[in-house]
Formats: structure tokens, sequence, C-alpha cells
């Protein structure tokens, strides 16, 4: 169906009616296919990353979109205004995506210290216990990077580095009770992965 700027806005307010569900869920479809044109385009996002990463974007470009769409004014074509609400989203959602330190391809003794305090058990004052250290650091680094989501990594990652809780959640743009939420799960998650390939970590 073909809607020009105020139909749009007509059809989306039309609370509780099939017009409204049918402009919804035009609008979604919308949405997620210029999600997926924009990352495309992006030289950094990889291709099996695009399917998730678009439905991700779509869903807060619809928030985004619910909550300003009073303040559309006509002034261009609904589907040019929420095309820029589209691609600001998901960049944002590309942005909160990159941890401050990718994948952590080295590290130095300070670095090295923060991983192991996920650790508590692991002692890395003992010389003598340098090779096995360093094979902690490294199941650890794997254990990041393969088993935890993004948000838990770049919470793990930013809370390491000393950030509060209330710092990460305005950075990564959520509520600092999920915060908490997502680094007891990242800790755990971490420490039951160290566990199960037998290093003595704990796992509770």
């Amino acid at each position: 169906m073909q809607r020009d700027r105020y139909q749009w806005i007509a059809d989306l307010r039309s609370d509780g009616t099939p017009v409204q569900d049918a402009a919804w869920k035009d609008l979604s479809r919308t949405v997620f296919e210029v999600a997926c044109a924009y990352l495309h385009r992006r030289a950094d996002v990889a291709e099996p990353e695009i399917g998730q990463l678009a439905e991700d974007a779509a869903q807060e470009a619809l928030v985004d979109i619910l909550n300003k769409l009073d303040s559309f004014r006509g002034e261009s074509k609904f589907t040019t205004w929420v095309y820029g609400l589209v691609v600001n989203n998901t960049r944002e959602l590309l942005r909160k995506r990159r941890p401050p330190e990718p994948y952590w391809p080295s590290l130095d003794d300070d670095e090295r210290t923060m991983l192991l305090e996920v650790v508590p058990d692991a002692r890395v004052c003992d010389p003598e216990l340098k090779a096995e250290e360093d094979d902690l650091v490294r199941a650890a680094q794997e254990v990041i990077n393969t088993r935890l989501t993004e948000r838990q990594r770049v919470v793990l990652l930013l809370h390491q580095a000393g950030h509060s809780p209330s710092e990460i959640a305005e950075q990564i743009g959520t509520t600092r009770n999920n915060v908490y939420q997502l680094l007891y799960v990242a800790r755990k998650r971490l420490k039951r992965e160290l566990h199960n390939r037998g290093y003595n970590v704990g796992c509770t």
C-alpha cells in the first residue's frame, strides 16, 4: 500500500485498528530493509552478522520512531525521516558493540592483572606459575571472545578497566541494574567455562 507522509501518521495513530497493524507491519519491514542496506555498505560488519544486527537496529529504531512520531512535521517524506532515524540508530548500535580493547590482541601487565582479577584463585605474583598464568590468560581470552555476548564482553572489559556501573550504563545505553546483571552473568559464565576446561577457578 502506498502512503503519503500524512497517511503514514494517520494510519500509525489509528489505535487498535487493522489499519494501524498494517501500517506498523509495513513500517517494520521498511526499517529492517534500511538497516540491512546500511549494514551491507559497512566495511567493518561481517556478512553473517548482518541479519541479527539489522533486527536489533530495527527494534531500536522502531522505539525511536514511536517516541518521536509527534515531532514529525511533514517537511520531508515520512520514509526519508524514517531512513535518517534508522541509520542513526544502526550507527549507534555499532558504536556500542565495540569493546574498548577489541578482542585483546595483546596484553600489557596492567591488562593481564585486570583479566586475572576476574579469576580470584589465579596467583599472578608467583613466578613459578608464569606458564600456568599465560595458559590461563589465553583460555580466558578465548572464552571472552567466543562464549560471551557482545554486551557481556563490553561490560566486563569496561568494568575491569575501572568504569563504574553508572558510567558503563551511560556508554552502552542501558540501566545500571542491567549492567549489574550483565556483569554477573559474564563473570559467572567465564568462571564456569574455565572450570569446565580444567582450571581451578570455581564456578559459582
